[in-house]
């Protein structure tokens, strides 16, 4: 296994994790792939990570991303034809992708959480599987955070405003600014997957024909040169590499809290917000990281975006 492939920590009805899968085939990058389960106890994922439990994960050598905003970024970096953020969309990227994240995949989680999108779930998992995932979802947001979950009253307001602007700008384009797709498609493909694909809700894009072909041809795009492998299989990548990944070309960061060597913890903002512990290594305008060790990985640096993520200093 080369060290410089990209191994994805997923499960196959992740949402986020499709996003990334299209990336990848996007961009004909080969990768190994690595199915995690989708609820907790994710034991070949917890010695990666140091805690955060989110999918999907990407690793690179010793160097682990999390949150697919920052994974997106880090695969531009290794297949740079194609860019996702063509010059001119910069900002529009980093304020429409905060936006799916924080607004519109909850409305679709909303829908998605009826009693019809749930049956057609199930329907594909194994018996009982049902009640462990809502228990697990569940979890994550009691945990605390800065969103309060899914709610379909607000997602039946919203959503059709927000579908009939995209099926008007989408027009007679293939895709959202243009004939190619860029990182603003893959973020808004990310929620309407998880509708699309759902055969209880799936009717709910039915008003919207150009939104429909624009996510056929989305799928269209495939996952590109996929190996799969075990979870020991990365461990063992982790601890056999010998170097870190260098950091994106951000600005450094001035952070009132900590610096560069302070034993930090970080965790996500927003829901699930498990802290991982560790030296801070990299502070810049994309990434966040810190470096620690693990009795299966060895050294492992663990990256975030700095967007919809905390840092508190240990003292």
């Amino acid at each position: 296994m080369r060290a410089d492939t990209p191994i994805l920590h997923h499960y196959a009805q992740s949402p986020f994790s499709e996003k990334v899968r299209k990336v990848l085939g996007y961009k004909n990058l080969p990768w190994n792939s690595v199915q995690i389960p989708p609820v907790m106890p994710k034991p070949d994922l917890m010695p990666l990570t140091g805690g955060y439990r989110k999918t999907p994960v990407m690793q690179v050598g010793r160097d682990i991303y999390c949150d697919s905003k920052l994974i997106c970024r880090v695969i531009d970096r290794l297949a740079p034809e194609r860019p996702l953020i063509p010059r001119g969309l910069e900002a529009s990227t980093l304020m429409i992708e905060r936006w799916v994240d924080q607004t519109l995949f909850f409305k679709a989680v909303a829908l998605f959480f009826q009693p019809q999108g749930m049956t057609a779930f199930a329907a594909n998992m194994p018996a009982g599987f049902l009640d462990t995932f809502l228990k697990d979802r569940g979890a994550m947001f009691a945990q605390g955070g800065t969103l309060p979950g899914p709610r379909i009253e607000t997602a039946r307001a919203e959503l059709p405003g927000i579908l009939s602007s995209l099926e008007a700008q989408l027009g007679d384009r293939p895709f959202v600014t243009g004939d190619a797709p860029v990182q603003i498609d893959f973020a808004l493909y990310n929620p309407l997957w998880f509708v699309h694909t759902n055969a209880g809700i799936r009717s709910e894009l039915e008003p919207f024909p150009r939104l429909r072909a624009w996510v056929e041809r989305m799928l269209a795009l495939g996952d590109g040169p996929r190996t799969e492998i075990e979870g020991a299989a990365a461990i063992e990548a982790c601890r056999a590499a010998r170097a870190d990944q260098a950091p994106l070309d951000g600005v450094p960061l001035r952070l009132p809290q900590a610096r560069l060597g302070d034993r930090v913890r970080i965790g996500a903002e927003d829901y699930a917000p498990d802290m991982v512990e560790g030296e801070l290594v990299i502070a810049n305008a994309y990434e966040l990281a810190v470096r620690r060790e693990d009795p299966r990985a060895g050294t492992v640096v663990v990256h975030f975006p700095p967007e919809a993520f905390v840092l508190q200093k240990v003292d």
